[in-house]
């Protein structure tokens, strides 16, 4: 799922439309830029991004013009090490992600991810025997059928 737009990259370097139109661009760079931008903060935020998050536009749209090729080179290695720059800042905390309503959202450093490998469950199954099938559900499912 793609949280920048065309409008978004044309509006901040209009010279991006000699690479192609909307849809080629869109396919072509801004959708491996959000992926790519999901990928590198997977383990400290939540992902998929949204376009709420101005933070991950604006990393996504710089690789995205990276990419494109309408810079020289070194324009463009120039872009990309500055992306990886914030990323990395961004991981350990030194810099914040905001969200359009304001809300700042600071990785601590630690993975998100979590496991059950010590974690002791509080609840089971449960007895069988008091198990039943609610009607109103068979009811409700069967009308869904219909």
């Amino acid at each position: 799922m793609s949280f920048t737009n065309w409008n978004d990259l044309i509006i901040r370097y209009p010279g991006v439309s000699r690479a192609g139109g909307a849809s080629d661009v869109s396919s072509a760079f801004l959708n491996f830029s959000d992926n790519e931008i999901n990928g590198l903060l997977s383990e400290y935020f939540t992902v998929p991004f949204s376009s709420n998050n101005m933070t991950a536009v604006d990393l996504s749209l710089e690789l995205s013009y990276s990419r494109i090729g309408v810079t020289k080179v070194e324009a463009s290695d120039a872009i990309r090490k500055r992306v990886m720059e914030r990323v990395a800042r961004i991981k350990s905390g030194a810099e914040s992600m905001m969200l359009l309503d304001g809300t700042v959202l600071k990785s601590t450093g630690e993975v998100v991810y979590s496991s059950d490998k010590d974690y002791n469950h509080t609840f089971g199954v449960g007895d069988v025997s008091e198990m039943f099938v609610d009607s109103s559900q068979l009811y409700d499912e069967d009308q869904d059928r219909n």
